[in-house]
């Protein structure tokens, strides 16, 4: 069936506006042209789309379904039609950031970009490890960065940027465990405070505690890797924290560093691409000064 463009459009506007007239006039159209659209659309269709009633049209079951994508496909070039708009102009990136990655990478790398690329906007969206994957798999986001462990589909490339090393620390209250080395076990006598569950940050602990024979329940569970700092500092409980959260408090003695009896391995932050399609040409450069800097 090969429908015109034209009548999709029409079609879209008068369901959207609710009235033949309104649709014309958004158009730049009379109503008779609409109408007239309408009615071829509905016989190719084979069904009616529209109710027509002295207050106006409403969607049939048809043309609810029918409507439902042309939404979706006018949206999208809208989108697309901003999106070049912005890149005659200048350009936009869109980035899917984890809080960590975003701290621990994104943020010292940023400035120096917008600094080379004034006429650039960067819209950063920062979600969950599996939220900012999905995100770039939807096409949502042009580049993401994400900390390990994290479960990738085939087609996303992963790069290592840098690692980090969590810290186990405490509040004021909490300064004694600050003098010599604990087991976990010798801790779990004290509130933890961790990230909630269904987050990667909850499972990787969890599977760090098995390993020592223990069960991770958190005391206190926050959202987001940033709510652990504040957390921390009203004495709520111990917990763990990447080191670059913590080091102003450390270093004002808001907050002490709780040494452990076993090794905490190191995480890494990485960047994410889709290799199932073309990057953003804005987005290369930002993508070579990430690279860069993880080499420096």
């Amino acid at each position: 069936m090969n429908i015109t463009y034209d009548y999709y459009r029409v079609f879209y506007y008068v369901a959207r506006c609710g009235s033949f007239t309104r649709a014309a006039q958004a158009l730049l159209s009379n109503q008779p042209n609409v109408s007239k659209a309408i009615q071829n659309l509905e016989n190719q269709l084979g069904c009616a789309l529209f109710a027509r009633s002295h207050r106006g049209v409403q969607l049939t079951e048809a043309g609810e379904r029918l409507y439902a994508h042309a939404r979706i496909a006018f949206d999208q070039l809208s989108q697309a039609e901003q999106e070049l708009r912005l890149d005659a102009s200048g350009g936009v990136i869109n980035i899917g950031a984890s809080e960590t990655a975003l701290h621990g990478a994104l943020l010292p790398v940023l400035k120096r970009f917008q600094a080379g690329h004034p006429q650039v906007r960067c819209c950063i969206r920062n979600d969950t490890n599996q939220q900012t994957t999905q995100a770039l798999l939807d096409g949502e986001a042009d580049i993401a960065l994400v900390t390990s462990p994290v479960s990738l589909p085939g087609s996303v490339r992963r790069t290592s940027l840098s690692s980090f090393q969590e810290l186990l620390v405490g509040g004021r209250q909490f300064a004694a465990l600050a003098q010599g080395a604990h087991t976990l076990r010798e801790l779990t006598q004290y509130p933890w405070i961790g990230l909630r569950r269904g987050t990667q940050t909850h499972a990787w602990h969890t599977q760090l505690f098995l390993r020592e024979q223990l069960i991770y329940c958190p005391d206190v569970e926050a959202a987001t890797a940033a709510q652990l700092l504040p957390l921390l500092l009203h004495q709520l409980g111990i917990g763990f924290i990447p080191q670059f959260f913590a080091a102003e408090a450390l270093a004002a003695g808001d907050l002490v560093a709780i040494p452990l009896q076993c090794d905490w391995p190191r995480r890494q932050i990485y960047l994410l691409e889709d290799t199932a399609r073309p990057l953003n040409r804005w987005a290369e450069p930002l993508r070579q000064l990430l690279l860069e800097s993880a080499q420096a």
